[in-house]
């Protein structure tokens, strides 16, 4: 015989009401453009931004310094150079570390620049492109090695420069190995970066960085026009 008290039918009342207004808040934020949704969540979410800002660092310092963070998983100089010295070990990135980091990431930048300057001269807007892109987890604190399908971007724009030129230069070369090289290695880095005790992502990232950089900075190369098929002639009759 079934049994229903007045607090069983209160709390299915109430998860029935969560679960409709959940239903109907995730209408109403579908139902956002997605460029006004910032400017929805300002406007009726009055103090969530500030929270956001103030809860974050706390929230990440939480899970990379007070645990035993996975810092293989990294694609960033902090995670390279902080797993290779310190390891797994639980507290604050050492002074080196930093150091370290910070060294590597102006580096980056110092290179990204000339690599514009140069561009600008070139015209060579899609190689730019796409070396912005594979070196933007260098230049970051925090880039997970599963966001790296971003460099799906810069591969398209390689991959269509190459089938429009025709032809591939040592540059494009040292590219086309470089992203092989870092596609196997994606792989394998989960499970071997703590046995290793090293991340190869960091350093394969900076190679092909370095290579589509230096692709941005040298002059284009005039594509070459499709072979045309030559027309066939036509027999001539033979005299009788």
């Amino acid at each position: 015989m079934l049994k229903l008290t007045f607090g069983d039918v209160d709390r299915h009342w109430q998860s029935e009401l969560a679960r409709q207004r959940r239903g109907r808040a995730k209408e109403i934020v579908h139902a956002i453009p997605t460029d006004r949704k910032a400017d929805w969540a300002l406007a009726y979410m009055p103090g969530a931004l500030p929270e956001y800002v103030h809860a974050l660092p706390v929230n990440v310092d939480w899970i990379q310094n007070q645990l035993q963070y996975n810092w293989g998983r990294q694609a960033t100089f902090l995670g390279f150079w902080r797993l290779l010295l310190q390891g797994r070990q639980v507290g604050p990135p050492w002074l080196i570390v930093r150091v370290l980091w910070a060294t590597s990431a102006l580096a980056v930048a110092a290179a990204l620049a000339v690599a514009f300057l140069k561009a600008r001269r070139t015209a060579n807007r899609d190689a730019l492109i796409s070396a912005a892109i594979a070196s933007t987890p260098l230049l970051l604190p925090y880039f997970m090695d599963y966001d790296l399908l971003l460099l799906s971007v810069p591969a398209v724009l390689f991959a269509n420069d190459l089938m429009r030129r025709g032809t591939m230069s040592a540059a494009g070369r040292w590219t086309v190995r470089a992203w092989v090289a870092l596609y196997l290695w994606a792989y394998l880095n989960p499970g071997l970066s703590g046995i290793l005790h090293v991340s190869l992502t960091v350093p394969l990232l900076a190679s092909l960085s370095a290579c589509l950089f230096i692709r941005a900075g040298a002059a284009q190369e005039p594509a070459q026009a499709p072979e045309r098929p030559q027309p066939v002639a036509e027999p001539h009759a033979l005299a009788a």
